[in-house]
């Protein structure tokens, strides 16, 4: 138990320092301390100063550079990309969740660059189907196994689209003898049969082997389960909501030949979560090996946003799984930073690359292989 003593003492040592400390700030501690803080305050707003007047001519400079780069965008970036495409078809695949903007600029420089582009592809949110009507209404709409759990789905789906892409392409539509055709299917596929004008059907194969659980090579063996012919695969995918389609060269959906290159657009805002992405990177570099370019690209900003905003994602950080993957190394190429006006360029001389049978990782992020690949004269 603390005595009444003890109190007292507290009490008056408290009392005390209070008036020692009035009595020193009132006398020679006042024009001692005080005239030197004054200094350093002083000091402290004159480099203050000179900071904001620094961030100010950064600034400047930074809005100088971004209409040049507008400049550049709209007249010296279709010159330097010009023919570099040409003669090449490239699929567009875009997560729903990107800048519209700068998926739309991408479309604009393939074209400038001569490239064809049958459709660009909106891959939505359902790639990530978990729960049971989901998994249900889109095994369905793919000829599934109704009690197909929602990895196999997704693997399921992602192997679909990717050799709806890979596939040859019929010559002409088969006409109807006696009123049904067989229907092309995907290579190594089993036809199946189909009624001219119906909905879309194939005859249902055995589920994809080990698909129930997440696998820990991305780019799995060729699968033997029959699937969709590719028009009627990409028209499927469209009315289960995976992808949204919107046809760039013609009104009407198009599936792709089967040499042409793909282009994954994912980034900040992306819809489609890393290990769905991952399945589809994978079943692409499966079916069309050695012709995939994985491109980031950020909302649209000016240079300046871009230094002051806090909320700017990392460059690199939507491909990072993708390059760490070593089962992926030498089939398919990244790229970060591709919504500025130099990762366009970059897009297009990685594509060209592509179509030369080489790979590689570009941008600014640490471990890149470069800027940008190697330019052809």
């Amino acid at each position: 138990m603390i005595k009444l003593r003890t109190h007292i003492i507290s009490l008056t040592a408290v009392f005390l320092a209070l008036g020692i400390g009035l009595v020193l700030g009132s006398t020679f501690l006042d024009r001692t301390f005080v005239t030197a803080l004054d200094a350093q305050v002083k000091g402290l707003n004159a480099r203050l100063d000179e900071r904001n007047a620094e961030a100010e001519a950064m600034g400047s400079a930074l809005d100088r550079a971004t209409v040049v780069n507008a400049a550049l965008a709209d007249a010296a970036l279709p010159a330097a990309v010009a023919e570099r495409l040409d003669g090449e078809e490239v699929v567009v695949l875009a997560d729903d969740g990107v800048d519209p903007d700068q998926v739309d600029a991408m479309l604009d420089t393939l074209d400038d660059a001569g490239a064809t582009v049958p459709a660009l592809l909106r891959l939505t949110e359902r790639w990530n189907v978990s729960d049971k009507g989901d998994t249900a209404d889109v095994a369905e709409g793919l000829n599934l196994p109704p009690n197909s759990q929602p990895a196999q789905v997704r693997r399921s789906a992602a192997r679909t689209l990717s050799e709806a892409l890979a596939a040859e392409q019929p010559a002409a539509a088969p006409t109807p003898s006696s009123g049904s055709s067989t229907t092309a299917a995907a290579p190594g596929a089993s036809p199946g049969p189909s009624t001219t004008g119906a909905a879309p059907s194939t005859t249902t194969g055995p589920a994809d082997p080990g698909a129930g659980a997440p696998s820990s090579t991305t780019v799995p063996p060729r699968p033997e389960t029959p699937l969709l012919a590719p028009v009627d695969a990409l028209q499927a995918m469209v009315e289960v909501g995976l992808v949204e389609a919107e046809p760039v060269a013609s009104s009407e959906l198009s599936a792709p030949s089967a040499d042409a290159l793909v282009m994954i657009i994912t980034g900040e805002g992306a819809v489609v979560e890393t290990d769905s992405l991952m399945v589809l990177v994978g079943e692409l570099a499966r079916a069309t090996p050695g012709r995939v370019l994985a491109a980031e690209v950020n909302n649209a900003r000016t240079l300046r946003d871009e230094a002051l905003d806090d909320s700017v994602p990392t460059g690199g950080a939507s491909l990072a799984d993708i390059r760490d993957d070593d089962a992926l190394a030498g089939q398919v190429s990244t790229l970060d930073g591709a919504g500025s006006v130099e990762g366009r360029f970059a897009a297009v001389l990685a594509l060209s690359e592509l179509s030369s049978g080489g790979t590689g990782d570009y941008g600014l992020a640490d471990g890149d292989d470069s800027v940008y690949p190697e330019a052809e004269q």
